[in-house]
């Protein structure tokens, strides 16, 4: 074994010194990136996402918001209630400069009570196990999602854009609306009596057991699911309504 030379010490010392750095410099970093932070703002029952963030929701014995990202991107969202209803959305105008995507902010949702969500943007809202309510409204404006496991009595869903929503779970009825591209999933959730509406290339798919009523003004598609008693079906231009 040959000993260390005066240059072996100094490469060794010197690589050290650089390995220290990186792990000094990682450790500076970290704190200020991911953070938890939670977020009072009372008791709602209707959410808006305004902001390209990944949310996820669940039912709870308290409403509680707790929001991760770094703090430059904290700083610059709003929380604003108006009525029953909490708006997370950016303060101030967008600029197309800001550059945020869904992986930067994590948000992390409990409400007792949900009665409406809705998306604006490029925000996606999924749910942590099964959201249980009475009516319960859901909207997208945009090229946002949902992904959804519902059991209601009464469902509105809504899209206007290119946005989309997947939902699994049992409602007795359900009305959906697209305008524009969008698509809804809806073939996992039963559903008693539904009703679909497309106004343009849109596209839904659905299951019901009792009765459908599906209208068609574009080129968009309805599909459906189950042996309904009644199916009603119209459709203007080259929309088509069809069993899967």
């Amino acid at each position: 074994m040959q000993p260390l030379t005066n240059q072996h010490v100094f490469k060794r010392k010197l690589k050290m010194k650089s390995l220290l750095t990186v792990v000094l410099a990682a450790t500076l970093v970290l704190p200020s990136f991911g953070q938890k932070r939670s977020v009072d703002v009372g008791s709602f029952t209707e959410l808006s996402l305004g902001i390209p963030a990944k949310l996820y929701i669940k039912q709870g014995s308290n409403d509680q918001i707790q929001i991760e990202c770094d703090d430059d991107l904290f700083d610059e969202i709003e929380f604003e209630m108006k009525g029953d209803r909490l708006v997370i959305q950016k303060e101030g105008k967008w600029n197309w400069k800001d550059g945020w995507s869904r992986s930067d902010i994590t948000i992390y949702v409990t409400m007792r009570e949900i009665e409406g969500l809705g998306v604006s943007g490029s925000g996606y809202i999924e749910s942590d196990g099964t959201l249980s309510t009475e009516d319960m409204r859901l909207s997208v404006s945009g090229s946002g999602d949902m992904e959804l496991d519902v059991e209601s009595e009464e469902m509105d869903l809504r899209i206007s854009g290119s946005g989309s929503i997947r939902l699994n779970g049992k409602a007795n009825e359900a009305e959906a609306k697209i305008s524009g591209s969008g698509k809804i999933k809806a073939e996992d959730l039963e559903v008693k009596v539904f009703q679909a509406s497309i106004s343009g290339s849109g596209s839904c798919y659905i299951t019901a057991t009792e009765e459908i009523e599906a209208k068609i003004s574009g080129s968009g598609s309805i599909y459906y699911n189950g042996d309904p008693k009644r199916v009603i079906s119209d459709s203007s231009g080259s929309g088509k309504v069809r069993k899967m």
